[in-house]
């Protein structure tokens, strides 16, 4: 289990999330240090209904507590962030119970469709992507291959490597060989999210044409160099 030191992108949340945070029932102790974890809320279990957890950026860390069942009915719980500048993300899933076997994919709700998956039978799983585009909203599904219970999920931001894997436009890119899709009694395609009518319409994010960013890199001294980039938004024209 990782410490609970990790909790600490609970303070770069947005205004509104923050009084979630300090409004939690649960706690260490009341009086004094703050639960380090976010909790997850139902229903999260498709990609309208994400638990909105806000930016994230290099250096931050989300630390989340949740739980969830091969049974069904619930085969999903979807965290929703948007990267605050173009980073790299590290997630890791510990169980409860050494012998569930839980997975997280990534969902990239501007296509629809899942850009990674990280389904093996380690314990902790773990997998790493980059979301190269300032403001891309990305959400990190777990979901249950066998067993049922509680899990820790951790969620680090880092400055974006030079190593990360070429991009042909795509604005959020798998690190590493991907594993044979799993045969499951759930399909992942069931997290897409149903065409909500008038009455719940979702609203979508609004993407800026062009967003002043920067990738970091930090040599073995820790001086960090910076290089400014342009991020265009998909179907924004270049000069």
């Amino acid at each position: 289990m990782r410490p609970a030191a990790h909790a600490s992108f609970c303070a770069a949340l947005t205004t509104s999330l923050l009084v979630a945070c300090h409004h939690r029932d649960d706690c260490y102790d009341c009086g004094g240090d703050p639960d380090p974890y976010y909790y997850e809320s139902e229903p999260n279990d498709q990609a309208c209904c994400a638990d909105w957890l806000g930016s994230l950026a290099p250096y931050e860390t989300a630390a989340i507590r949740g739980s969830i069942t091969s049974f069904g009915p619930d085969y999903f719980d979807g965290f929703a962030f948007v990267a605050a500048q173009p980073l790299d993300v590290r997630v890791e899933l510990v169980s409860d119970d050494p012998h569930d076997d839980f997975d997280i994919c990534i969902y990239d709700p501007l296509i629809g469709d899942y850009v990674a998956c990280f389904e093996t039978s380690a314990q902790p799983e773990v997998g790493l992507f980059s979301v190269l585009q300032t403001g891309r909203e990305f959400h990190v599904v777990v979901t249950p291959y066998s067993g049922s219970g509680s899990y820790s999920l951790y969620v680090d931001g880092f400055p974006i490597s030079f190593a990360a894997p070429a991009s042909t436009g795509a604005g959020i890119v798998r690190h590493g060989d991907p594993t044979e899709p799993r045969v499951r009694e759930h399909a992942l395609a069931d997290y897409h999210p149903d065409a909500p009518g008038d009455d719940d319409a979702v609203d979508a994010p609004a993407s800026p044409a062009e967003l002043p960013a920067e990738i970091l890199a930090i040599d073995e001294a820790g001086e960090v160099t910076r290089f400014p980039v342009r991020i265009l938004r998909a179907g924004a024209a270049r000069d």
